[in-house]
């Protein structure tokens, strides 16, 4: 894995377009083919509800360990396939946005419950 040094944040960073781009992309994941734009699960979580205490457990690490860490995580950076490098700030922030980000697909699943995928619900 490549790390990079310390984050450059641009001065004349254009909030509003950076705000666009990330909406475009989000957008992107909203469609009307519903199941259709997603790939088969491998197994890795035998029900609906070990892939949500799976999601739970990492969340809750990430959120002990950026409360714990003395790091300082401006001065590190890993590129994001989209968006660029994010530094360790960055990368804590986009996470909780990417979950907030997940929100209304599951509310057009729920308010669709004909496109879920009928299997073990436990």
């Amino acid at each position: 894995m490549t790390t990079h040094g310390p984050t450059d944040v641009p001065q004349d960073i254009d909030i509003e377009a950076l705000r666009e781009k990330y909406r475009q992309e989000r957008d992107k994941r909203l469609r009307a083919d519903g199941n259709d734009q997603y790939v088969e699960p491998k197994g890795r979580f035998a029900t609906r509800a070990q892939g949500i205490a799976a999601l739970n457990e990492v969340r809750d690490e990430l959120v002990a360990w950026a409360r714990a860490t003395t790091a300082d995580l401006r001065a590190h950076g890993l590129p994001h396939p989209v968006f660029g490098v994010f530094d360790g700030v960055q990368w804590i922030l986009f996470a909780a946005a990417h979950t907030d980000n997940h929100l209304p697909q599951l509310r057009a699943l729920q308010a669709h419950r004909e496109l879920a995928p009928q299997g073990p619900a436990s």
